[in-house]
């Protein structure tokens, strides 16, 4: 199926902001869903192809051969995940929920639950003081908090124990919600491109994310009438700040 946007001008009226949404996201939907079939198909043709080749050859199979059997197979995991994050952004304003009380204290403890696999493997360590309860859409919310803390997860340095501090602190008439990390760190000059869709700190390493999991974060922030910034430098780590005004707030809890 060959995706088709069609837009009719004859009224002179342009589309709305709504039915632009509408449409990306039929369009993301289509592109998802077309592409994802022959990565599939790759997917599991080069499985197999490697299998045989195991069978056949044994260990006479060159580390070169394994090599370039894994750098398919985690270019077609990164292509889902895209593909995946497309969807995702998509579906922000077209699929949303009503705005209800959001405790991110038990928010937080969710997505800890959720992640508990990744912490263990690493020996990551997570400390949370009081969190705001915030009106919100609970959906998006935990896809925020979630890509953030995953991130904090992913890239941390080697040889080091991750340790991830989340907070909140009232300044002004915003809440200032922060979550720091003592991981990688990020290059000053890409502290504003990392929130543009499909860009990635580093696009030779496998598992550096799809490019997409901040520009989604951002775009949460903004339909939550927010900020979303950073602080950030190479092997210092990162803070990650979400400010949102007081009037979408309950209270510290």
């Amino acid at each position: 199926m060959e995706p088709v946007i069609k837009q009719d001008f004859s009224s002179g009226e342009l589309p709305s902001e709504s039915q632009l949404a509408e449409e990306f996201a039929e369009f993301a939907y289509i592109v998802s869903h077309d592409f994802n079939a022959p990565l599939r198909q790759i997917r599991e043709f080069s499985r197999l192809l490697i299998s045989k080749l195991e069978d056949k050859l044994g260990d006479e199979l060159g580390e070169a051969e394994r090599k370039y059997a894994n750098f398919i197979q985690d270019n077609i995991k990164n292509a889902e995940s895209m593909l995946e994050g497309l969807l995702k952004y998509s579906r922000l304003n077209t699929r949303t929920s009503p705005y209800s009380d959001v405790n991110l204290t038990e928010l937080i403890a969710e997505i800890r639950h959720i992640l508990q696999r990744q912490l263990a493997e690493c020996n990551a360590e997570i400390s949370c003081s009081s969190m705001p309860i915030i009106r919100g859409d609970y959906g998006q919310l935990k896809q925020l908090l979630y890509n953030l803390i995953e991130n904090a997860i992913k890239f941390r340095k080697k040889n080091d124990i991750a340790r991830i501090i989340i907070g909140a602190e009232l300044q002004n008439d915003m809440w200032r919600i922060f979550i720091k990390d003592n991981g990688i760190g990020i290059p000053y000059d890409m502290h504003d491109a990392i929130f543009t869709m499909f860009k990635r700190l580093n696009n030779d390493e496998p598992n550096s994310g799809s490019g997409i999991g901040l520009t989604i974060c951002k775009k949460i922030v903004e339909r939550h009438k927010g900020q979303i910034s950073l602080e950030s430098a190479i092997n210092k780590g990162s803070i990650f700040y979400i400010t949102l005004p007081v009037e979408t707030n309950i209270s510290l809890k």
